[in-house]
């Protein structure tokens, strides 16, 4: 995973972020954390390798970047269940005519 985040921002918004962590998940554990789930991310970029699938993104905070492995079955299963998805979109959308 590939991190790079913008300090100023981090800087600015560290005491709301860390109250956010301390609401959510407690004193004790959210004292030394920082949450942002009102973050709006923009995916840039989406890619489906042979073994892999990679995303990039980026909000205010900064920009992420992760490349996930996967098996060669995992990705079968995945396109298996795009297809029947597609598939029910397809039907209903020929209902339609």
């Amino acid at each position: 995973m590939y991190v790079q985040l913008d300090g100023s921002y981090l800087e600015r918004t560290r005491a709301k972020a860390n109250e956010e962590a301390i609401s959510s998940v407690g004193e004790e554990e959210g004292k030394n954390q920082l949450m942002y789930p009102e973050l709006k991310d923009e995916v840039s970029s989406f890619e489906i390798e042979e073994n892999k699938i990679s995303v990039s993104f980026s909000n205010e905070l900064g920009y992420f970047s992760m490349e996930i492995p996967i098996s060669l079955e995992d990705l079968e299963q995945i396109m298996s269940l795009t297809i029947k998805k597609l598939n029910k979109i397809k039907s209903l959308l020929e209902s339609l005519k």
